[in-house]
């Protein structure tokens, strides 16, 4: 041990130092590389949706009927502000609270029940309130106070009701209007304080309406333009003209819409 002590202490030659120096630093770095990949497959193995980063093994907890869900077709998913998870079939609504489901359906002796049990759309809008499209019963609002809905329907005797009780899609813009797309009676627009809708209809005459009466999705760009998808081309709306900018496909330009049936519009991230 002394004679070791010894030798450690006595003068290094210059050749022999720059060889211990380059040995040490050559095995720093492959530590911190040994590191940086173990730190690196530890946080992948984590479920930390917030990092961005994917997890390595995803486990699924699969509801059912047995569960106690109403139908198996689920149509639409959507989570509220109070953290519930809504869930739209083809046999009801379901409210899902992480341990049970309530099920909500239509009640004919009930007026402020579910109008209809086939449910197309859910969405929460930017106040929090949950909206419902059914596919028969019309728009629907869940009232979370009285645990009911207030329900719009069409109403032939009534110009300003909604055009169609077979609900697609809903959408509420950045200046708070509410827009309902429907299945075959074109696009409504909720007007401000409860009265009523304002319908934009294809007319064959009219280049500038609507392409097309059955609406599959609408979005805002990052500019406030409402975009909106239909059975027959895209439509960009004119908020100014209340007029539409369509988008077909043209077999005469190659760069026209490649199909008329626009089932789902999604903005990129460069603005597209």
């Amino acid at each position: 041990m002394k004679q070791g002590i010894h030798n450690l202490l006595d003068p290094i030659q210059p050749s022999a130092l720059r060889y211990r120096l380059a040995f040490f630093f050559g095995l720093m770095i492959l530590t911190l590389v040994c590191l940086r990949d173990v730190l690196a497959n530890d946080s992948l193995s984590r479920t930390d949706i917030g990092s961005g980063l994917l997890p390595r093994n995803i486990q699924l907890s699969i509801l059912s009927t047995n569960d106690g869900l109403s139908q198996a077709t689920v149509n639409s998913i959507v989570q509220d502000k109070h953290g519930f998870m809504w869930f739209g079939t083809q046999e009801g609504l379901n409210r899902y609270d992480g341990y049970d489901i309530e099920v909500y359906q239509h009640d004919h002796k009930d007026l402020r029940s579910l109008p209809h049990d086939w449910i197309w759309t859910t969405y929460v809008d930017h106040s929090g309130q949950l909206w419902l499209g059914t596919d028969g019963g019309g728009l629907s609002r869940y009232l979370y106070e009285s645990d009911d809905f207030i329900n719009f329907r069409h109403d032939p005797s009534d110009p300003s009701s909604l055009s169609s009780d077979r609900i697609r899609v809903i959408f509420q813009d950045s200046d708070g209007t509410h827009w309902i797309g429907t299945d075959g009676g074109g696009l409504n627009r909720m007007n401000a304080g409860g009265g009523g809708f304002t319908h934009y209809r294809h007319d064959p005459e009219d280049a500038s309406s609507l392409p097309g009466d059955k609406v599959e999705a609408i979005i805002e760009d990052r500019n406030g333009m409402l975009w909106i998808a239909t059975n027959n081309g895209l439509a960009r709306f004119d908020h100014r003209n209340q007029a539409f900018h369509r988008y077909q496909h043209d077999p005469t330009e190659p760069d026209s819409l490649v199909d008329n049936r626009v089932r789902a519009l999604h903005e990129d991230t460069d603005g597209g």
